[in-house]
């Protein structure tokens, strides 16, 4: 199956991140069903023979794609399928196979290798570690007043590709800075279809400036240019009291590049408001 039916919500949100890491990382077979040796075939320009000579290996009974050193065959690059259009069902319901959705072993190694699978988290825990995020972004506001560093205003902080910045979040703080922008309209919510693997620049930054400041991740939230400011004790005392509270939340905890992140998270959240019910 391509996708999870309806009165079956499996444990996890996916977002295929074509990191290509599904098909380089595991020891097991890639299964051909009858009719797919020939579409393969058929779209890389090969006789049947020669595919099956350069790209099939015989298992007992049945045909398994080549797989050497757990890379599949009709691989190219670093994360291309040359066959894609016809590859094989096995790899197009991939993460939707029984095992996986079982949540069991299968899934957790699921979730070691593809970056777009991520758990699924309820609504009243959502709603719980969103509330109490807020309380931590105050909490930080509070300090940062106290320390008083100077901002010049040259939003150059987030100019990623010509600073050489990088800034990294929790999920959390990915998916929160989602929903905040959602409730402000289109014209601010990130693009969940941007490729997410070379983005550097944040599409919150625009024309020097960040439009979504009610939003940001903690790291923006602590740093300052300021030569007389000392930042990374409070990031690395408010980074500990984040990991915290997902724990007791319940939320589960990651952290990534805030830009590459965002796409993922943009195409996964929830039509749901970030506030908790009232």
């Amino acid at each position: 199956m391509s996708e999870a039916s309806a009165d079956s919500a499996p444990p996890f949100e996916w977002s295929c991140r074509r990191s290509g890491r599904c098909c380089t990382h595991g020891e097991g077979r890639v299964w051909l069903l009858p009719g797919e040796e020939e579409s393969l075939a058929r779209v890389l320009g090969l006789t049947l023979e020669r595919f099956r000579a350069e790209h099939v290996v015989q298992v007992g009974e049945g045909r398994s794609l080549r797989t050497p050193g757990g890379r599949c065959s009709l691989l190219a690059g670093s994360n291309e399928c040359t066959a894609y259009a016809a590859r094989p069902a096995q790899c197009a319901s991939f993460p939707y196979w029984p095992a996986i959705l079982e949540g069991g072993a299968a899934y957790e190694r699921a979730l070691a290798v593809c970056p777009g699978l991520r758990p699924r988290v309820p609504e009243d825990v959502r709603a719980r570690a969103f509330a109490a995020l807020r309380l931590l972004y105050a909490e930080v506001e509070r300090e940062i007043r106290e320390k008083n560093p100077r901002c010049d205003l040259r939003g150059v902080c987030c100019d990623f590709a010509s600073t050489d910045h990088v800034l990294y979040a929790t999920r959390l703080e990915t998916d929160f800075a989602v929903a905040k922008a959602q409730e402000l309209g289109p014209a601010l919510a990130p693009a969940a279809g941007e490729a997410p693997s070379e983005r550097k620049l944040c599409p919150f930054w625009k024309a020097g400036r960040c439009t979504h400041r009610e939003g940001r991740p903690l790291g923006c939230r602590i740093y300052f240019c300021d030569p007389g400011y000392d930042g990374p004790p409070l990031y690395e005392r408010f980074h500990a009291a984040l990991q915290a509270l997902c724990a007791a939340s319940g939320y589960p905890y990651s952290y990534g590049r805030f830009v590459n992140e965002l796409p993922a998270a943009a195409a996964l959240a929830p039509a749901i408001p970030a506030d908790p019910p009232r």
